[in-house]
């Protein structure tokens, strides 16, 4: 089953490389997307442990499924420009998640493999498909504090 999902997610992954979001959408303060509808906001932040925990909640406000998988960066904003901010390589897991129309997924998100030692300005990023005639492929990110 794991194979399956891997092997879909790839010919997706590759598939979406070849295509472009249908409706681009202008950022605001509140939501970050490069396709109305699907975005992510920053439920909370679990500082209890050694390093953050990001807890993630996606919206998908389509009336399409939305697809996507566990890999995720997290940039600094230094000096107006955003900086990724990885220190180590690591695997995700090649896991394709799902959400289906009008609905939301929540997700936690470990800062583990990112210099945040750091005070200020925060996001977390994410790319997604939606599942349409043509499939469509898109970024989401959300902005967050540490202080």
């Amino acid at each position: 089953m794991k194979r399956i999902l891997s092997i879909t997610l790839i010919i997706l992954a590759v598939l979406l490389c070849f295509s472009g979001c249908v409706r681009e959408y202008e950022p605001n303060d509140e939501i970050h997307t490069t396709c109305e509808g699907v975005f992510i906001t920053v439920e909370s932040i679990d500082e209890s442990g050694k390093f953050p925990i990001l807890e993630v909640v996606w919206h998908n406000e389509t009336e399409k499924t939305v697809t996507f998988g566990l890999w995720y960066t997290i940039e600094y904003l230094n000096g107006g420009e955003w900086k990724n901010i990885q220190i180590a390589d690591f695997a995700v897991p090649e896991i394709a998640l799902m959400i289906e129309p009008d609905n939301t997924a929540r997700e936690s998100y470990t800062t583990k493999h990112f210099y945040m030692l750091r005070k200020g300005e925060y996001r977390i990023r994410m790319e997604f498909y939606i599942q349409d005639e043509e499939p469509v492929s898109g970024s989401t990110w959300a902005s967050f504090s540490i202080s």
